[in-house]
């Protein structure tokens, strides 16, 4: 449960623990999806630490459990993963693309292994999971009890057996299978009578580790585990090099391919490759949902998020890697009025922008762009870094339209695949306003 929410820590934790008290205890929520009490969270990550463009006023990470209060033969828990916040640069930069870096697996505890040791073969997290994880199972700390410790409490006084659920989507659907595996290799801490049975529900998630990762999980979990992915979706197409190709074409014919959206994809490759490792999904064979391409898909994404993403390719592409926030800032708000300007102009019912009017709009836009690098002393060929940011933002409403598409993919067409529109459209009239 991410939501559009900014403000301390300690505001962060009480809006989180507000809104989920009032969907578990909405009359419309319990006949949609049962009655349900939250016996740990819900936990609020808000990075705080010496990397000051990480820094934010939104949550970086959320982690809940909860008990159905239904008669049944065992304790039913689900333990839920909130994914990505689209504001959260922690969440992008350090849960979700970290990958050009291993941990090995450690027995379910990769943040406790060398950081340093990138060669040893084996059972491998990409970074991203890695971290991911230590903050759902160090950091993260209801009533002073991290997961494990409620979980012991739990196993403790359970008088029939326990059934755990792993849940989430987007960055979730990476962790969840992760966190799952995890809880199972370090059962002697917690359960050593064996009473916990596990199983796992990720959602329109990457790949959580390597090649053995992935034969390992499925020889443990791999018969309780549905994996639920969109082809259309980029998301689950990350982070295995042959599945991240797929995604420059998605779109076509309505998409053309272009400098930018290859530009995108070239990132994501790089950072993949780098890792030095193959990645692997989880229940590879598992087919995913059918879905269309929506022409008219406008999801709730601002025009500084785009232009946040926009800037890093730009700069990726000059060979400009850990510009300070200043000069990032600075970017972004050069070229955040163009893409407001292109959104409006381009909304349903308009008629589109030709290319050629679109190119003229960018001009000035190229110019500011160069000057501020210039200034910066960051670059030297100016007239080959002018026509080539050129070219880049020449077709910046085809990337738009990339982008608006992928985050239909990600969450509405889920949301209709799986036929929870009415529960969606309820959370919205309680003020939860989830992020697409």
């Amino acid at each position: 449960m991410v939501t559009l929410d900014e403000g301390s820590q300690q505001e962060l934790q009480d809006l989180a623990t507000q809104k989920l008290n009032d969907i578990f205890l909405d009359s419309k929520i319990q006949e949609l999806i049962g009655e349900w009490e939250v016996v740990w969270g819900p936990c609020v990550f808000k990075y705080d630490g010496p990397i000051s463009i990480l820094e934010g006023e939104v949550t970086d990470s959320v982690m809940y459990m909860a008990k159905s209060k239904d008669i049944n033969e065992s304790e039913c828990y689900v333990i839920a993963i909130a994914g990505t916040n689209l504001r959260s640069l922690h969440g992008w930069i350090v849960q979700d693309f970290w990958v050009n870096k291993t941990k090995l697996w450690n027995n379910g505890q990769p943040w406790k292994a060398d950081p340093e040791d990138q060669t040893t073969p084996g059972i491998r997290v990409s970074a991203a999971t890695s971290t991911a994880m230590r903050i759902l199972c160090e950091d993260m700390q209801s009533d002073q009890k991290s997961l494990l410790d409620s979980l012991k409490e739990i196993a403790n006084s359970a008088s029939k057996p326990i059934s755990i659920n792993t849940c989430g989507q987007s960055l979730g659907g990476t962790l969840s299978p992760a966190l799952a595996l995890s809880l199972m290799d370090r059962r002697s801490e917690w359960d050593p009578e064996g009473k916990a049975t596990f199983s796992a529900s990720p959602t329109s998630g990457a790949t959580p580790g390597n090649d053995k990762f992935a034969t390992y999980y499925d020889s443990q979990l791999g018969n309780v585990t549905d994996r639920i992915w969109n082809s259309f979706d980029f998301v689950p197409h990350g982070w295995a090099q042959e599945t991240l190709e797929e995604t420059r074409t998605f779109y076509e014919p309505y998409i053309p391919t272009t400098a930018l959206i290859d530009l995108f994809v070239d990132f994501c490759l790089f950072l993949s490759k780098s890792s030095g490792v193959e990645y692997k999904h989880v229940r590879l064979e598992q087919d995913s949902y059918p879905s269309e391409f929506n022409p008219d898909a406008v999801p709730k994404i601002s025009a500084g998020d785009i232009s946040k993403l926009v800037v890093k390719l730009i700069l990726h592409s000059l060979g400009i890697e850990n510009a300070p926030k200043d000069l990032i800032d600075a970017e972004i708000d050069i070229i955040k009025p163009l893409i407001e300007e292109l959104i409006e102009k381009n909304k349903s019912g308009k008629s589109p922008l030709p290319a050629g009017q679109i190119k003229q709009m960018v001009e000035p836009y190229v110019q500011q762009i160069i000057e501020k690098l210039q200034t910066e002393k960051l670059i030297s060929n100016i007239k080959g870094s002018i026509n080539h940011v050129r070219l880049l933002l020449s077709s910046i409403w085809d990337f738009i339209k990339y982008i608006f598409q992928t985050l239909y993919q990600h969450a509405e067409a889920l949301f209709e695949y799986m036929q929870i529109s009415e529960y969606i459209t309820r959370l919205d009239e309680l003020g939860v306003q989830l992020l697409p």
